[in-house]
């Protein structure tokens, strides 16, 4: 099954930033954020963080805060998960908007919102999220289909946001498929991870990897393995369009629409 979250918001906090390992593997899951109510220490969490985060916000226990978050990324407020281990009035005001609570600090829970999850630590955050992430079983469709499981699994995957999954599963085949196959994955590849760190905030990356990616896919126009080659390409480049514009200007590329995300479908060309 999938990830039933599109961002999850950390406590901003000492302990957070000395959590390198755990922070590096939930950031491989889905992009992070950050929230405190104090900007002084949000800002301090965020200078010693090794992790790219997607938002941050100050003043967390007002939920004029979590609206920002959602006005700001277009998610549905189910699917962000704000997660904290010692500030209980963050969890009302983000619950209070909508957004699902967690605790994973060292003492008992607090009293407030029902919480969704309730772990000892970020690394107990990680193996419950882990457990709701098990790949799922292939569709008994596939088998009849002229084209590889692992595109079929990438594509589904794609088209869920779960992207760095999406990667793992081309890249399967980027390795162990016919050499004439291998600039088609590797272009979905990059573009998949390009999309990936515009959500995390590495522009730089997104930047690289997309011009990567184009490149890669544009000799297999119009059509190969399944996939419109030119629609996909087309849509790419029309999401990344305010992304691409912003570099040009030398502006803070804004945030993705997530809500709105690029599709492929895989079909018998007409």
């Amino acid at each position: 099954m999938a990830l039933p979250y599109d961002l999850l918001v950390l406590e901003a906090g000492p302990a957070l930033a000395a959590a390198g390992e755990e922070l590096r593997r939930l950031a491989n899951r889905l992009p992070l954020g950050l929230a405190a109510e104090d900007p002084k220490l949000l800002q301090e969490t965020l200078a010693a963080l090794a992790v790219p985060v997607s938002w941050n916000g100050a003043g967390a226990r007002n939920e004029a805060c979590w609206r920002e978050l959602l006005e700001a990324t277009g998610l549905r407020p189910q699917r962000v998960l704000v997660a904290a281990s010692s500030d209980p009035d963050i969890l009302e005001s983000a619950a209070g908007r909508g957004l699902v609570p967690a605790w994973f600090g060292p003492g008992p829970p607090p009293a407030g919102p029902v919480l969704r999850h309730r772990v000892p630590g970020l690394a107990g955050l990680r193996r419950e999220l882990e457990a709701l992430d098990r790949e799922e079983p292939p569709d008994p469709a596939w088998a009849a289909s002229p084209w590889p499981e692992d595109h079929h699994r990438a594509v589904r995957d794609f088209n869920r946001r779960r992207y760095y999954e999406a990667h793992e599963a081309w890249e399967r085949l980027w390795k162990e498929g016919p050499p004439e196959d291998r600039d088609f994955y590797r272009g979905l590849i990059q573009l998949a991870v390009a999309t990936l760190h515009w959500e995390r905030g590495n522009d730089d990356g997104a930047e690289l990897l997309a011009a990567e990616g184009r490149r890669c896919l544009i000799p297999y126009v119009p059509w190969h393995q399944g996939l419109d080659v030119l629609s996909f390409l087309r849509k790419m480049d029309e999401y990344f369009e305010p992304f691409h514009t912003a570099r040009r200007l030398g502006q803070a590329a804004p945030a993705p629409d997530v809500a709105h995300p690029p599709q492929i479908r895989l079909e018998e060309r007409p």
